[in-house]
């Protein structure tokens, strides 16, 4: 699922810890990306294809889930590109859940 700011909990008093991201990782997730401002789409899209073609490497190559690391990795490959160069297109995203 894509969406903007969804490590940012709203201003209510009652509900100032309460974030998507948590929320997911309440019900069951066990890793979730998330992010701290407003995205660009297509280099959201650009950003989560190459964080996934990352993990995948890994899996084939290591058998463990470097979430962390390819999450890192795809940040370094989109930022790289001329379009997704500003830390717009790359910065607001973080790894929640446990530690690789």
């Amino acid at each position: 699922m894509s969406a903007c700011q969804t490590n940012v909990g709203p201003d209510r008093p009652l509900e100032a810890g309460s974030t998507l991201a948590q929320a997911l990782l309440a019900a069951g997730a066990h890793r979730v990306v998330a992010s701290h401002g407003n995205v660009s789409n297509a280099a959201t899209a650009e950003l989560i294809a190459s964080y996934f073609e990352f993990i995948a490497a890994d899996l084939a190559m290591t058998d463990q889930l470097g979430a962390a690391a390819s999450l890192h990795a795809a940040k370094l490959k989109i930022r790289n590109d001329p379009r997704w160069q500003a830390p717009y297109s790359w910065a607001h995203f973080v790894l929640l859940g446990p530690s690789d």
